[in-house]
């Protein structure tokens, strides 16, 4: 009996690091760190693709400055996968909804621009690109207020 407890535990404990549950994203700090972490990892190549962006458009060259931008918003839209998949402690919930759900709200408008960028409809893709920045611009300042400054205005 006291071996099928002890299974028991170990197998619902196991369950609960495979969710998520336990782990990196248990505490605030936890949590904080591992999103930090994200940010800080990728700020390098967010600063290479913004300067092939401005090269781009120092030059004058509308199809480098196109492909620049569209792979500027295909790593926002990786990043964000990552920071959207990490499990937010319960004491952080309330704190990281609207955050989260902003994200999530910006990146659908980033890929429907690019969709219809790939399908040729110019207009489409710069109201849906504009809506996305325009959606996007408190997002620092709310990263920063999480604990996020890496994600915010330390990036």
């Amino acid at each position: 009996m006291r071996t099928n407890v002890l299974t028991l535990a170990v197998t619902a404990l196991a369950a609960l690091i495979a969710a998520g549950a336990v782990g990196a994203g248990t505490t605030p700090a936890a949590y904080r760190a591992q999103v930090n972490g994200i940010c800080t990892r990728l700020a390098p190549t967010f600063k290479q693709l913004a300067a092939r962006y401005a090269d781009a458009q120092k030059r004058n060259d509308a199809t480098a400055t196109g492909i620049a931008l569209g792979e500027i918003y295909a790593f926002t839209l990786r990043e964000d996968e990552l920071i959207l998949k990490t499990p937010v402690p319960a004491a952080l919930r309330s704190t990281m909804a609207p955050i989260l759900a902003r994200l999530n709200v910006v990146d659908a408008r980033i890929r429907s621009g690019l969709a219809r960028a790939e399908a040729g409809d110019l207009n489409g893709m710069g109201t849906d690109l504009a809506a996305a920045i325009q959606l996007s611009a408190p997002l620092m300042a709310m990263f920063d207020r999480a604990g996020l400054r890496a994600c915010g205005s330390g990036s």
